[in-house]
This record gives structure tokens, sequence and C-alpha cells, in this order.
């Protein structure tokens, strides 16, 4: 009788493993958006680019990996491919200001004679801009 039951286990479990670990179409993957977030913009150009991606990880697009994706995505970006990050300036600024702190007194001097010799970074920038087209 337990060799009967341990041959249906295994039977059962190979059958959920291989269903779990199918890959997951285009349209499935969109459905699977559209249902984390009804306002998503171009929920089928998300699903191709989540699945690419995947694919480039060397991820299976299972429904496993599908689905925490969308989850992240989901709570960083709300699905919005560009977001605006209220204040990132000044709490760049303040973290790099915050890390220099931390600089020993002697790494500090070549960062002195850079801010002292070196040009402006507008003037680095602009050296390598192409030139402006001529007006004919």
């Amino acid at each position: 009788m337990r060799l009967y039951a341990f041959i249906i286990a295994m039977l059962l479990s190979g059958l959920t493993a291989k269903a779990q670990s199918s890959e997951l179409s285009i349209e499935q993957t969109t459905k699977l958006i559209q249902a984390a977030r009804k306002s998503a913009v171009d929920p089928r150009g998300w699903a191709i680019d989540l699945l690419d991606v995947l694919r480039s990880q060397n991820q299976p697009p299972s429904r496993e990996n599908v689905c925490s994706a969308i989850a992240i995505i989901d709570q960083e970006s709300n699905f919005v491919a560009d977001p605006a990050v209220a204040g990132l300036g000044v709490l760049a600024e303040k973290t790099l200001r915050a890390k220099a702190v931390r600089i020993p007194s002697w790494a500090a001097w070549p960062c002195s004679f850079w801010k002292l010799h070196l040009p402006p970074m507008t003037a680095i920038w602009s050296a390598f801009a192409p030139p402006a087209p001529s007006a004919i």
C-alpha cells in the first residue's frame, strides 16, 4: 500500500512541477499585468519587455518568475515607464555630502586639487558635444 501511495505521490509531484514550470505566453503575461494594475498603459508592451528580460537573464518565464517581476514593477513604478521621483536631486546631493564627510583627510587632498584645477563640468560636456549644424 505504501508503495502505491509513493508512486502516486511521485507522479502527482512530477505533473504539478511540469505544470508550474511551463512558460507563459505574451497574452498570459498581459492578462497578469492587467490583473495587477488595471491602469497600466500598454500592458502588452510591458509583457513583451518582461519576457525578453527574463529570457536574457536565463530565467524561465514561469508563472512564479513573471508574477514576482510584476509585483516588483508594480511596487516600484506602478507600471509607469519613467516615473518622476520628487526631490531626487536634493536626496542624491545630501547622500553624496554625507559620504564625503567620511573621506579621510589624506584622501581629500586629490579631491581639492581636482576642484581647484579642473574646469566646470559644463565646459567638459561642451567639449564632447556634437558640432552645431551650419545654417545654409
